[in-house]
């Protein structure tokens, strides 16, 4: 858990927040996304379990019970990367940054949320919406995409243990 955490934290430390992180806009996609993607692991306000976050080993957080805030750069990093052996998908392979950053955006709301509040924002979304893309090559490093579709490809290499710091 410590080793995870400080890769996350040593790689989240560069990411740059858009300005406008606090945007309905930003909140609303988010929400589409996060009910389609997101809420079967780590909820949604007023469900306390899931089949499948009770079979998930580590057990995913149940973001909507948050109490501290989460970092917007941390939360960036393991949307855009996921993390092995956990069942955190990485969802940059398969979604430009922009949406992943609209992510973000509704995960600092969502602690905020009743199970009304939640279903007005998903209701308000345009639902599962993102612009899609794939991985070209798996071994460049600077994670290059092209538009495919609804084409959700491979994960994005990750950097070697040895070198965090």
């Amino acid at each position: 858990t410590t080793l995870r955490d400080r890769g996350i934290a040593v790689r989240a430390r560069d990411a740059r927040p858009p300005l406008d992180l606090r945007a309905e806009r930003r909140v609303v996609a988010g929400a589409g996304n996060y009910d389609a993607m997101c809420a079967n692991c780590h909820l949604s306000p007023g469900v306390p379990s899931s089949e499948l976050s009770r079979g998930l080993y580590p057990r995913p957080p149940a973001l909507a019970d948050e109490l501290a805030p989460i970092d917007p750069r941390t939360a960036y990093w393991v949307i855009k990367h996921g993390i092995k052996a956990s069942g955190m998908p990485a969802w940059g392979a398969s979604m430009p940054d922009n949406n992943v950053w609209d992510l973000v955006a509704f995960l600092g709301v969502l602690p905020e949320l009743d199970p009304d509040g939640y279903r007005a924002l998903v209701t308000a979304s345009e639902g599962h919406s993102h612009e899609s893309r794939h991985q070209t090559d798996t071994n460049d490093d600077d994670h290059k995409y092209t538009e495919d579709g609804d084409s959700h490809g491979a994960a994005p290499p990750h950097p070697p243990a040895d070198s965090l710091r």
